[in-house]
């Protein structure tokens, strides 16, 4: 009897897939590891031009100088921070498998380059047999070399690049302004935009003393309202909260005292109207007065050194009122009477009324009787006619 034939010359085909997989994985964590030595590198400039400008700006330069200077040193910067990196030879950012080869290669030590090998193609995959040799091929290499290929760590080289240990000195400057800048950091920063603001004034050896003041508005003749004060502080409200309102041709007075001011309604300057002599006594001050006639509509009081004010200045429309019912009396004892039934109004309140009343069709020329004069029918106020 003759033995089984088993084929114990045939290999099995081997896994390419997973053992491709694997070794996927290793050359895109190569890959990484190179990337990241060459992108650190690169980053390190603009990191200084970031940090010099933290520095200058919470150390108050911006503040000091003028629109024109911000903008250069603004510009100046930023091309720093886009141009920089370009001066660093690390290599490039777009890393190929090929240098991913070379790099397990080179921590491998093997002169028989093994990444290159597991990496490599067949030149032509129209032979089966060939193509399965290839596979075994790798599969031999992959179970000899396999479990000693890395991708290595990532180590950018920042000493080689930064020779003067500048990032040193780039990071002790922010810390340093950044202690002196308070809570200031976002002020300062933004002061680098402030492309309309002047130089920062240099503050003034004694202050100025305040102006002290007085204002009210009188209303027209005819019109009893009290004056009204203006709240000291300025503003558009009075100190009830209610807006500021004054009649057309009111009275606006500013008395200062000690010093005249400057004061404009509208923009207009008002001319010194009156100054009045401190009397002989301890409290008595000299006062300079100001005075206008308010017209209608908006008005803005500016006190040059002291407050401001916003006030509507209402017209002056004239008086209404109307008879909206007659009928007469419904009692026996007033049926010879009329009940009268109006309503007035006015701007600022109804102080008195009456009733005139005059016979139609009557001769102008006609001098009446006296006992047919009807006399006027004066009406109680406030509310001279009912609602």
């Amino acid at each position: 009897m003759l033995p089984e034939n088993n084929n114990s010359n045939e290999t099995a085909a081997p896994d390419t897939e997973t053992l491709s997989a694997k070794f996927n994985r290793i050359v895109r964590k190569a890959q990484t590891a190179i990337f990241i030595e060459r992108v650190v590198p690169k980053m390190m400039p603009p990191l200084y031009v970031t940090g010099m400008f933290l520095a200058v700006s919470w150390a108050g330069v911006w503040g000091h100088l003028p629109p024109a200077a911000r903008i250069a040193g603004l510009l100046t910067l930023s091309a720093l921070a886009l141009a920089s990196p370009r001066f660093v030879k690390s290599g490039s950012l777009r890393v190929s498998k090929d240098d991913a080869y070379k790099r397990i290669d080179t921590i491998n030590g093997d002169p028989a380059r093994p990444a290159e090998t597991l990496g490599d193609k067949p030149a032509s995959n129209d032979n089966p047999q060939a193509a399965k040799d290839w596979d075994l091929h790798l599969a031999r290499t992959w179970e000899k070399h396999g479990d000693t290929l890395e991708s290595g760590r990532s180590r950018p080289s920042i000493k080689a690049h930064d020779p003067y240990k500048l990032r040193f000195a780039v990071a002790a400057a922010v810390i340093l302004t950044a202690a002196m800048a308070g809570d200031q950091h976002v002020a300062r920063i933004a002061a680098a935009f402030d492309w309309k603001t002047p130089t920062e004034p240099a503050a003034p050896a004694t202050p100025a003393a305040q102006l002290q003041l007085r204002g009210w508005i009188v209303p027209p003749d005819g019109i009893t309202t009290p004056p009204l004060y203006l709240p000291e502080l300025g503003g558009t409200k009075t100190a009830d909260g209610n807006p500021i309102t004054a009649h057309k041709n009111s009275t606006l007075t500013i008395a200062t005292y000690d010093r005249e001011a400057k004061i404009t309604v509208n923009g207009t300057v008002l001319p010194l109207k009156r100054t009045l002599a401190a009397r002989a006594t301890s409290q008595s001050r000299q006062t300079f007065e100001y005075t206008a006639i308010l017209n209608e509509g908006e008005t803005v009081i500016q006190v040059d050194g002291g407050p401001s004010w916003s006030l509507t200045t209402t017209p002056d429309n004239a008086p209404t009122a109307k008879i909206n019912s007659v009928e007469p009396g419904k009692n026996e004892d007033d049926k010879n009477m009329l009940q009268l039934g109006c309503t007035a109004t006015d701007d600022f309140g109804v102080i008195e009324g009456e009733v005139v009343i005059t016979l139609p069709n009557a001769d102008p020329q006609a001098t009446p009787l006296e006992s047919s004069r009807i006399p006027p029918v004066a009406l109680p106020a406030p509310s001279p006619c009912g609602p």
